[in-house]
């Protein structure tokens, strides 16, 4: 429902089998959901305005150019991004960097995540947050949590065995 919204399913064999969930809704102007060559269930939720979702399926995104790669994610507000910043939205490229389970809402929040790794359980609530564990290498699925809370809070992605010297 709207203006110039895309849903690619191409090449997902789950895509359109109601047993599944079955389907998409996209209300707005100018979103995407892309999951063509994903197996996924997709059962996505897009309401606003130039919203993007790449590789993911179960999720419910409000607002207005907020983007997402993962599953199972809520994103309410605008310009927050879960997973990978692209300027140019190219889901074969931002698949590679999935969160899960995450909750955002506000405006301007960052969620950075390494290459080929997972990130769940990213609770934001504010403004103009970022979580950039983006070069960490123990970034690992079920095994950490974060929470941001408030404006302009930050969680870097640095080793926490490394030794910290001041």
């Amino acid at each position: 429902v709207g203006n110039n919204n895309t849903i690619d399913n191409s090449n997902n064999s789950t895509a359109n089998d109601l047993t599944n969930g079955g389907g998409n809704l996209i209300m707005g102007n100018n979103n995407i959901i892309d999951n063509s060559g994903e197996t996924m269930n997709n059962v996505n939720v897009v309401i606003g305005t130039t919203n993007q979702v790449g590789a993911g399926e179960q999720n419910l995104i409000l607002g207005t150019s907020n983007q997402n790669f993962g599953s199972h994610n809520i994103l309410f507000g605008s310009n927050n991004t879960n997973g990978l910043y692209q300027t140019t939205f190219d889901k074969e490229i931002g698949k590679d960097f999935s969160g899960n389970y995450s909750f955002i809402y506000g405006n301007n929040n960052k969620v950075f995540v390494p290459k080929n790794k997972t990130l769940e359980g990213v609770f934001i609530a504010g403004n103009n947050n970022t979580l950039d564990v983006s070069g960490s290498s123990y970034v690992t699925s079920n095994n950490r949590g974060y929470v941001l809370l408030g404006s302009y809070a930050g969680i870097s992605g640095e080793n926490p065995t490394s030794p910290h010297t001041s």
